[in-house]
């Protein structure tokens, strides 16, 4: 029986038991019910409850494919499907991680079921953490995009604007949005100075290889130019550029 005032010697290491395959699904379950007991527990430790609150610096990669980055658990679809609560449950506690990154994935998926994944993303956000999520470029909408035929050989179901994709994750309870890099219905592209340590992206205009040129012709360096829509941004026509939709989305 797990009392709450102590941590069970095997669940002690959080963070190494998660990637411990199947053995590892019993315990972090057991894990999440002990520690939120603890939590709401007038009679447990003080000290013991400071330290299961004190965030993990859990940084959580979706959709990985062979990328990894220092810092971050880099996931594939077979270990974490986005859409499956069950997946989520096996692998974290609810408000454990301190960020998501998702680089051209969702555009894989439904509308809805993107919607779904939002809501669980921040169900296993702590309060603080965020989401950086990046998607290919769409001016037209889901409504009105029509796929080609190399689109439709990559997968791709769901094509939004950036103000759609604020939309959902405003629909999954994400309160702070900050618009990172996008491109407007004229074609220019408005790309912020973002942090790539809080989540890499590399198909963006700062970091994709194929704008090397692009790049060094126009002396960009990522400093910012100008200001609008309440961020700092470099804003510059589009043509033969490689960008993305990019989204940081705050849990309050």
């Amino acid at each position: 029986m797990i009392t709450t005032t102590r941590l069970p010697r095997e669940l002690l290491d959080r963070v190494a038991l998660q990637w411990n395959g199947n053995k590892s699904i019993l315990g972090i379950q057991v894990f999440c019910k002990w520690r939120q007991k603890v939590i709401s527990d007038p009679k447990a430790s003080a000290s013991l409850k400071k330290q299961l609150k004190v965030p993990r610096n859990i940084y959580i990669y979706i959709g990985a494919s062979r990328k990894k980055y220092f810092g971050w658990e880099s996931f594939e679809y077979k270990d974490l499907d986005i859409t499956k609560p069950e997946d989520f449950r096996r692998w974290f506690c609810p408000e454990s991680i301190g960020a998501f990154l998702s680089e051209h994935t969702v555009e894989h998926i439904s509308y809805e079921n993107m919607i779904r994944s939002f809501q669980l993303m921040h169900k296993y956000l702590m309060h603080g953490g965020y989401i950086r999520t990046a998607l290919p470029v769409y001016t037209l909408g889901r409504k009105k995009h029509i796929f080609n035929s190399l689109e439709k050989a990559y997968g791709h179901i769901n094509a939004l604007t950036v103000d759609e994709l604020i939309e959902a994750l405003k629909i999954a309870g994400f309160f702070d949005i900050r618009k990172l890099e996008y491109m407007d219905a004229k074609g220019f592209i408005h790309t912020a100075d973002w942090d790539q340590c809080k989540g890499m992206i590399d198909r963006s205009v700062k970091y994709d290889y194929r704008n090397q040129l692009w790049r060094r012709n126009n002396r960009y360096n990522g400093l910012n130019l100008s200001r609008t829509d309440g961020i700092a941004q470099n804003i510059f026509k589009g043509k033969n550029i490689t960008a993305s939709t990019i989204v940081d989305a705050y849990k309050q």
